[in-house]
């Protein structure tokens, strides 16, 4: 093994195989037995990133949730009624502190958050294997409260 390590360096001092020195792994024990037993395991890079993969999807709700956020946001946008519909998406982009020029000791400047509202409407015809094409769009608001929730149901 030390020779494969030695061997494994490749341009920039990556290694193209990693040591990872334990895995778990069903070992045969006899009469039909097997056990999980943690063994010494050398691989590549890629099995290493494949194995992550295949083990985190049990724990990954939060990657499904957010796929699921994402193919629900394209449907939306593919199967709305643009003559009776349209599609807002909006998300504060920026806040802005509005100081003076000159402050005294512990004073602080006014900030004001900006949420920009994307506005689908009027959509093309939906043609077989394209995604159908949209107007944008946009409006910009700006409110000097902190998380305007009046803002966001202008």
């Amino acid at each position: 093994m030390d020779e494969v390590r030695k061997n494994a360096h490749v341009a920039g001092g990556f290694q193209a195989h990693l040591a990872a020195p334990f895995r778990y792994k069903d070992v045969d024990l006899g009469d039909g037995k097997t056990a999980s037993k943690l063994v010494e395991h050398y691989g590549t890079r890629a099995e290493l990133v494949d194995y992550i993969r295949e083990k985190a999807t049990q724990w990954s709700y939060h990657r499904w949730v957010k796929d699921w956020m994402k193919w629900q946001s394209k449907v939306n946008i593919a199967t709305f009624d643009g003559r009776t519909e349209i599609l807002v998406l909006t998300d504060y982009a920026a806040v802005y502190e509005m100081k003076g020029k000159s402050l005294r000791t512990c004073e602080h400047g006014t900030t004001c958050n900006q949420l920009v509202a994307l506005v689908l409407h009027s959509p093309s015809a939906t043609l077989p294997g394209e995604e159908r094409k949209v107007q944008c769009d946009y409006w910009r608001f700006w409110s000097n409260q902190k998380g305007n929730a009046e803002q966001v149901n202008m």
